[in-house]
């Protein structure tokens, strides 16, 4: 039965195409099942309802190609798509964010890999469950998420504009992202890599953006799993929250000679710009955020050039006293580091042998 229905379908499909010689649309929607390479190679392609890409499939769009998704439509990548100076775009006349849902990666198999193309009025431009993205020279704008991942996904994004959204990258979980050549993630409501989730449970790497993470809900790093911080970054943290390591865990933040590694306050705008974007509305204070406590001699944390402000707090109904660094129980080092503003500098306390030079 499968194998009738992809016969049928790669008909449907060459009538179509044949149409579009004519016509310059051609509508797409169901699922594209014929394990086969189709290509969509001039005019218009209109996403006129739910459309997938199935796991033995490609989809190669051609240059010069529109792709085109009616209200609310959105298109599953289980198998490849790949895209080549493509545009990506609501097929609205009065086409505004969220016009479209999103195209997705789904599984294991997904692949999405755009060179020289734009993705404009979608919802999520991109959302990856699953699957690898590769963005090369591409323009995501006016949409509400350029790119919403998840861990088990691995996303590369070189010379590419995401611009005039509500946030350019919005991360669900632990995804591996890497950055390379230019990119530029301005203009957007907010420019931050927003961080929704609040437990670390497996190794993870934060490159380098160019704009700072924002951590919405703080951070917990679970016993066993490393956070390692690549240097340059800007680590910004909501209001009353922590970047809390647990025993077992570690936190690997080690700058390059020369640079620094930023941790404050999602108030503080002279670092990374008005990442909160309410302008002068709010200014940062010295417990602003909870900073960053390390607990426990399981494993050592290593802080090498770090730049640490507005942080700490104190409990005064438990003398729980908090810094911008807080050793509790732990044996971690502390080098080469700066502190600035926060309640207190580095507390060490609970039996800690923690190590503070340079």
């Amino acid at each position: 039965m499968k194998h009738s229905f992809s016969k049928l379908f790669f008909i449907l499909s060459i009538l179509a195409l044949s149409t579009s010689q004519l016509f310059a649309q051609t509508a797409i929607s169901g699922t594209i099942d014929g394990d086969s390479t189709v290509v969509w190679s001039s005019g218009t392609f209109l996403i006129s309802g739910s459309t997938t890409i199935s796991e033995d499939d490609t989809v190669l769009v051609e240059p010069g190609v529109s792709v085109e998704f009616v209200d609310g439509a959105q298109l599953y990548v289980r198998g490849a798509l790949i895209a080549n100076q493509a545009t990506f775009t609501s097929n609205s006349s009065g086409a505004s964010r969220e016009s479209w849902n999103r195209i997705t990666a789904s599984t294991a198999q997904s692949y999405i890999h755009l060179r020289r193309s734009s993705i404009q009025f979608a919802k999520h431009a991109i959302e990856a469950t699953a699957g690898t993205v590769v963005l090369d020279t591409v323009n995501i704008t006016d949409s509400k998420y350029g790119l919403v991942l998840n861990s088990g996904t691995t996303t590369s994004i070189k010379e590419s504009v995401i611009s005039g959204n509500s946030y350019p990258i919005y991360l669900n979980s632990e995804a591996t992202v890497t950055y390379s050549g230019t990119n530029d993630f301005t203009f957007n409501d907010a420019e931050a890599v927003y961080v929704s989730f609040s437990l670390v449970d497996q190794n993870w790497t934060l490159e380098n953006p160019g704009i700072p993470y924002y951590l919405g809900s703080g951070l917990s790093i679970a016993s066993g799993d490393t956070l390692t911080i690549a240097s340059e970054n800007i680590i910004k943290v909501h209001y009353g929250r922590e970047i809390l390591v647990n025993d077992g865990g570690t936190l690997l933040a080690e700058a390059n000679l020369s640079e620094e590694i930023f941790f404050t306050s999602i108030r503080n705008d002279n670092i990374g710009g008005d990442t909160n974007a309410d302008g002068t509305t709010t200014a940062p204070g010295n417990r602003d955020w909870y900073g960053i406590r390390i607990v426990g001699k399981t494993t050592n944390s290593l802080l090498k050039r770090v730049n640490v402000s507005f942080g700490g707090y104190i409990y005064s109904y438990s003398n729980d006293h908090r810094g911008g660094v807080t050793f509790q129980n732990s044996n971690s080092e502390v080098d080469s580091s700066s502190f600035f503003n926060n309640y207190y500098g580095i507390v060490v306390r609970n039996n800690s042998d923690a190590v503070v030079t340079n």
